[in-house]
């Protein structure tokens, strides 16, 4: 293997070494369920990738919308899929050869659905390219 893409994949077990669970501290009064927050996500894992010298690059590749129900006062509602395309690079200037893709969904009346969306796919990807344990 190449000494580059070995730092490379020094940083990501660095991460990985560095971060362990990450507590929920969102909560959903609804559905009655703990989760942990994007903010809860970040907080951790970005001082961690950081230090290790590494970059995920998010861009966002497509977006569907799609209308789902309307809410019991009549609002609309839509449902909003977003598809990130994500490279992942280290300070020394070494890319992983291939991108990776991340996927969300959000729900919205307004105009925050694929806001929702791409923050559900940049949460829910970082968690589980490093593996990280919520609870």
């Amino acid at each position: 293997m190449h000494t580059a893409m070995q730092e490379l994949l020094r940083a990501v077990t660095a991460v990985k070494r560095a971060v362990g669970r990450i507590p929920k501290t969102g909560r959903n009064e609804f559905h009655r369920y703990d989760y942990a927050t994007e903010s809860d996500v970040l907080g951790v894992l970005r001082p961690a990738m950081v230090e290790a010298g590494l970059h995920l690059l998010p861009s966002v590749e497509q977006v569907w919308v799609e209308p789902i129900h309307d809410t019991k006062a009549g609002a609309k509602q839509y449902r909003a899929r977003v598809r990130l395309k994500v490279i992942l690079a280290h300070d020394s200037g070494v890319i992983w050869p291939e991108p990776f893709f991340w996927e969300g969904m959000g729900v919205d009346g307004e105009d925050k659905m694929v806001a929702k969306a791409i923050t559900s796919a940049q949460k829910y990807g970082l968690l589980k390219f490093y593996m990280v344990e919520t609870g």
